[in-house]
């Protein structure tokens, strides 16, 4: 199977060249490029490649984060770390998920098809801390600290209120 697929993959090829060679146009004219999204804690990958033949390598900081085999007779996909990879051969859209623990990332980002073949742009993905957002890891403390004080606060009152009371038995009515 593993031959098969590989001789079917070098024939494929092999047609590609022809074909570009007799349109004037090189192998490497292929249209590629890369475009991510982050969803709550997960970051999307999407290499789009105008005509998906070759294997498409996903580089994370130039190094190869996941990569799919040519598409003949079906992708095979994996990932190097604890990334999602699927391909979409309507779509000619390869795409990465990968989780992100992090609350600040900034990381470069690319794609490749073919081993040598043509890179997409670096893109650049960030993900800053919002500080709009709401964190309850400083709200609940900060809640409590005031339910606190304004209890104690209370308690005093009420102390202060009662001795007052107890001095001047005549004068607090009118209070």
């Amino acid at each position: 199977m593993e031959s098969e697929q590989i001789l079917l993959t070098m024939l494929t090829v092999s047609v590609f060249n022809i074909l570009c060679r007799s349109e004037g146009t090189s192998l490497h004219k292929n249209k590629i490029s890369m475009k991510y999204s982050i969803k709550e804690k997960d970051l999307i990958l999407i290499c789009h490649v105008k005509d998906l033949f070759l294997q498409v390598d996903i580089l994370h900081e130039s190094e190869c984060e996941a990569k799919c085999f040519p598409p003949y007779p079906i992708s095979s996909c994996f990932s190097y770390k604890k990334g999602n990879i699927t391909q979409d051969l309507k779509t000619n859209c390869t795409k990465l998920v990968v989780s992100l623990d992090e609350i600040k990332y900034r990381s470069f980002w690319s794609c490749q098809h073919g081993s040598n073949g043509e890179k997409s742009d670096q893109i650049l993905v960030q993900k800053e801390y919002n500080t709009s957002s709401r964190d309850t890891s400083v709200i609940e403390p900060l809640m409590i600290a005031l339910i606190i004080v304004v209890a104690i606060s209370t308690l005093l009152f009420s102390v202060i209120l009662l001795c007052i009371k107890r001095k001047m038995p005549g004068k607090i009515h009118s209070i």
